[in-house]
């Protein structure tokens, strides 16, 4: 009888501790890939004549982006506006970051010629990968066009 409680016992010791290292183990795992940047962003122009707004006006002018909380692996679109306050008309926009490419990518959709003091807006989007690692400095996004 004492041999079979020992046994007992044994199995259930071995049971909770199998339990702990599995769900500790998954638990950790889900914590992984549920990771969560805060992602801001300076933006700027190279090309003289490129300005940044928050309003469709075009009053505020802006030169940070913030991004929000963004989970790994999932992406965020924000809306601001650019304008040529230029005296020709821009063409040819590129935009580069300095975003790692193992965290995440910049992208921005709709960039076209723009005329002369018209405002239009410019979707920029972050994409995150699934990746633990944190955005350790202000991402920066360079807009640059001829005329």
């Amino acid at each position: 009888m004492e041999r079979f409680l020992g046994t007992r016992i044994a199995v259930i010791i071995i049971t909770i501790v199998s339990c702990m290292l599995v769900f500790g183990g998954v638990s950790y795992a889900a914590g992984v890939f549920d990771k969560e940047v805060t992602a801001t962003a300076n933006i700027k122009a190279s090309t003289p004549g490129i300005t940044f707004y928050t309003d469709s006006s075009c009053t505020i002018e802006i030169s940070t982006l913030d991004f929000g909380q963004v989970a790994s692996g999932e992406s965020v679109t924000i809306h601001p506006y650019l304008k040529n306050t230029g005296n020709k008309n821009l063409t040819g926009i590129v935009v580069s970051s300095n975003l790692d490419a193992t965290i995440g990518s910049i992208s921005v959709a709709g960039l076209g010629a723009t005329p002369q003091n018209t405002g239009y807006i410019i979707p920029i989007t972050l994409h995150t990968v699934e990746s633990t690692s944190d955005i350790n400095s202000p991402i920066i996004i360079t807009f640059s066009g001829s005329y």
